[in-house]
């Protein structure tokens, strides 16, 4: 599995990993390995998420969340879009039970300053 870009931000570290498609992990400043839970998902959202931590066991007890990046991104757009006045999805770190909140926006912000970081990597 390639890391393809990480940034650190208070609470957290958010990466992007491409192995076929693409994955997106947080690390929770607690560098708790317990897992999450989640509070306002889709039933369906939260079933696959059960499901897929079953499938990738290995890649995904190394982080405190860790989901295929196109599963997440439908559960936010479909559930979780500010513009539709549609509450945020919460992940909360089983540790220490930070929440990190995220709506179809907010995460491609999150995912903006990801790729731009990227980039200035690349250049340097």
């Amino acid at each position: 599995m390639e890391k393809i870009f990480s940034i650190q931000k208070p609470g957290a570290k958010y990466s992007i990993y491409h192995n076929g498609t693409f994955q997106f992990s947080i690390d929770c400043s607690c560098n708790g390995k317990s897992g999450y839970s989640l509070k306002k998902p889709s039933s369906a959202f939260e079933t696959k998420s059960r499901e897929y931590h079953t499938k990738r066991n290995e890649e995904a007890i190394q982080h405190t969340f860790y989901m295929d990046e196109p599963i997440f991104m439908i559960e936010l757009a479909e559930h979780h879009m500010e513009q539709h006045n549609q509450s945020n999805l919460e992940i909360i770190c089983m540790d220490c039970k930070k929440v990190f909140s995220f709506s179809y926006e907010s995460y491609f912000e999150l995912r903006k300053d990801l790729e731009n970081l990227a980039k200035r990597t690349i250049k340097a």
